[in-house]
């Protein structure tokens, strides 16, 4: 109990955590590489402020594109989420719990299968679903109730929204290798059912231990205003209104059926992602006039990113374009080389803690993968492990160290007000009850 208390109380703010990170990840590359100080600001920066030099990025701006892309869904997530129809549903949910316990289990849940469908719903529809419990139960403790809206933050890379398997499924690798895998469907969905039983000790061990005080005046205003203007249902609607749904619902339907004709399951990436969310964010307000009156609430959580994400592009070019991310890769390589019996089954364990570690400096599946994907699959394919299982693996790596890697907690950290310490205090223990279906699935099927 001491120890959460504790978490509770030092664990640092998302943006300290990135520069703390930053600052960590130069000192093994001075160490362990030839790169000399000047080389590594140089790396960090970018070729677009230094001529020549070491550097072949653009350092901090590298992930321009990416961080785009992540705040159009939370942004596009947001607004669905903030539509009439979807909050009846949010809103039937927010009422259900009458204890901690409850709240928890619903919230996991809900959090759980959403993350399976998409990352970027589960975040914007959980954190608003988080919020919503939270203010009209300002006794319940926070900290767990915003750690069970972020608990599908460790099962989304099994869903059909993992970048890995998706970026594999561009190259040839198809699905059933991957995310329809047997050793996928064995961890993923042993996690969906385990996470409402793991979220009942954690609610126990909350109610224990947090002394909550509730979120009122301003917020739980703003929170009945919102609702009474939602709920305004007789809001007369215009033509134009109509007309610019209709016109939205036509180009979504055409562009999902075409892009699904042509393209199949691939079609499902990144940019159709963005682009569906804001279609049905248009198509499912009542008006465009209700539709901009949310759009200052859904840029708030995109703060975080904008900020942070510069410092983690930044991280991301150190550790490859130093050398330092090939060559830890390597000696990992090597010696997993040094273990002929069972060298499979502690490959997969080997791959899946460095992947774990990996991502508390690139908190981005993309950005692991590019970091770790090739020399990893290399050496897997050296011993006779597929590219598919190697780079589940690492998805499975990059997902399970998000509950101590706050930075996808910052859309939720901004609609809940719940500090990062009080989600990781808990989100903690959660990963620890999960480590042994990762540990048995990878153990099995490798």
């Amino acid at each position: 109990m001491n120890f959460i208390k504790f978490i509770q109380k030092n664990f640092p703010d998302p943006f300290y955590f990135a520069i703390l990170l930053t600052l960590i990840t130069v000192f093994p590359i001075l160490t362990f590489t030839e790169k000399s100080l000047v080389d590594v600001f140089q790396i960090w920066i970018g070729r677009w402020a230094v001529d020549g030099g070491t550097t072949t990025g653009n350092g901090i701006f590298s992930l321009l594109d990416f961080s785009m892309q992540m705040c159009l869904i939370l942004f596009g997530g947001y607004l669905i989420s903030s539509s009439y129809s979807v909050r009846r549903i949010i809103y039937k949910f927010a009422v259900l719990p009458r204890s901690t316990v409850q709240a928890c289990i619903i919230l996991s849940c809900f959090s759980s299968i959403s993350a399976l469908a998409n990352w970027g719903l589960c975040i914007s529809a959980s954190s608003i679903l988080a919020r919503e419990i939270i203010m009209r139960n300002p006794n319940f403790p926070k900290g767990a109730i915003a750690c069970a809206a972020y608990s599908g933050l460790m099962i989304w890379h099994g869903g059909i929204s993992g970048s890995i398997p998706l970026d594999l499924a561009t190259k040839g690798v198809p699905l059933t290798k991957t995310i329809f895998s047997s050793m996928n469907i064995f961890i993923t969905l042993s996690l969906v059912f385990l996470t409402p039983i793991f979220f009942y000790f954690i609610a126990k061990i909350s109610e224990r231990v947090e002394k909550t005080e509730g979120i009122i005046g301003e917020k739980n205003k703003e929170n009945k205003d919102e609702q009474k203007y939602s709920d305004n249902i007789e809001e007369k609607i215009s033509f134009l209104d109509l007309s610019v749904r209709l016109i939205f619902l036509i180009t979504l339907f055409l562009t999902v059926a075409l892009g699904f004709k042509n393209k199949g399951i691939i079609f499902l990436n990144l940019y159709s992602v963005c682009f569906i969310f804001i279609a049905l964010s248009i198509v499912l307000h009542r008006s465009l006039r209700t539709l901009l009156s949310y759009v200052p609430k859904a840029a708030k959580p995109c703060g975080g990113i904008i900020l942070q994400f510069p410092f983690y592009a930044g991280i991301m070019s150190l550790i490859s374009e130093s050398g330092l991310g090939e060559k830890i890769s390597y000696m990992i390589s090597d010696f997993i080389q040094s273990f002929p019996s069972f060298r499979e089954e502690f490959f997969g364990i080997i791959t899946f803690l460095s992947a774990s570690f990996l991502n508390l400096f690139i908190p981005s599946g993309g950005g692991q993968w590019k970091v770790q994907g090739t020399v990893m699959v290399q050496a897997g394919l050296n011993i006779g492990v597929p590219e598919s299982i190697t780079a589940m693996l690492i998805a499975y790596g990059d997902e399970f160290t998000n509950m101590v890697q706050p930075f996808w907690a910052i859309p939720l950290i901004g609609l809940t007000n719940v500090k990062a310490g009080y989600i990781i205090s808990y989100s903690m223990i959660y990963m620890i009850l999960s480590l042994p279906i990762y540990i048995i699935g990878i153990l099995i099927f490798t």
